[in-house]
């Protein structure tokens, strides 16, 4: 199980108010809209409010066979996560999905590393010029929904619900899929004590099927080639939520508390 930090950034899909409070413990800005849903978390210092909902997925064994598959009714996904070198200091990126019509909270997830490891040494990358990840997990034979992100952090989490468009693949037991590489970009401002923090994040869906499938058959070499439905390529994110940043950036250069922001 996975302890999900949970505070407040609301967005919707029509900007009608914003206004921020403040506590002992947290700062919260709150811009509230009408339609879609949208949930981040930005804190000072601690969040208050504890959830636990789904389970983090590791890479299958690398000695895993097409029979032990078919037999299990199971399937892999193949992708690649990937993360600016410099935010790796800040958090990791996550990948939700669930089969097709059951609760969001029984969804997994799949990330770059685990909070959970605080200070320990952070994974080496599979891949130079970026912090990127090969990740290779099972999932039950059916159809499956690649259903959001989240950018996480010690202090604060950005997680999408209706930001990004979700997506549905139908997977047979013993198919390898590839699906293609997610990645973040975090948004950064000043912090207390004018230490950076992450504001936000925006992310990306790109082909890296190239690099990827030769790590792939370097590390299974057993498994046939994983078959291509690479989603689509872009921004993974609603033009509104798109809107959104560029609000709360242009709010963070104005904030006379983070005269250094930027982004």
């Amino acid at each position: 199980m996975r302890l999900n930090l949970s505070g407040i950034w609301i967005a919707n899909q029509r900007m009608i108010a914003l206004e921020s409070e403040t506590s002992e413990n947290t700062l919260l800005l709150k811009i509230e809209t009408k339609g879609a849903k949208m949930k981040f978390l930005a804190t000072c210092l601690i969040a208050v409010t504890l959830l636990l909902t789904g389970c983090a997925t590791s890479n299958v064994k690398t000695t895993i066979t097409s029979k032990e598959l078919e037999t299990k009714k199971s399937a892999l996904l193949v992708m690649s996560l990937s993360q600016p070198k410099e935010s790796v200091q800040y958090g990791a990126v996550t990948i939700y999905f669930q089969p097709k019509g059951k609760e969001t909270i029984g969804r997994s997830w799949v990330e770059t590393y685990s909070q959970s490891t605080g200070f320990l040494p952070k994974p080496e990358s599979d891949f130079p010029k970026e912090f990127s990840l090969l990740k290779v997990i099972e999932v039950p034979a059916g159809d499956v929904e690649i259903s959001g992100w989240a950018f996480s952090m010690y202090q604060a989490r950005y997680e999408s619900t209706d930001a990004s468009p979700a997506y549905t693949i139908s997977v047979k037991a013993g198919d390898v899929i590839y699906l293609g590489n997610f990645s973040i970009e975090p948004h950064y401002g000043d912090g207390i004590f004018g230490v950076s923090q992450v504001r936000g994040a925006l992310p990306y869906i790109n082909d890296q099927s190239q690099r990827d499938l030769v790590m792939f058959k370097k590390r299974y070499p057993q498994l046939p080639t994983p078959i291509n439905k690479q989603l689509p390529v872009g921004i993974w994110a609603t033009e509104k939520y798109q809107e959104m940043l560029k609000v709360l950036a242009e709010i963070e250069k104005k904030n006379p508390a983070n005269p250094k922001a930027d982004d």
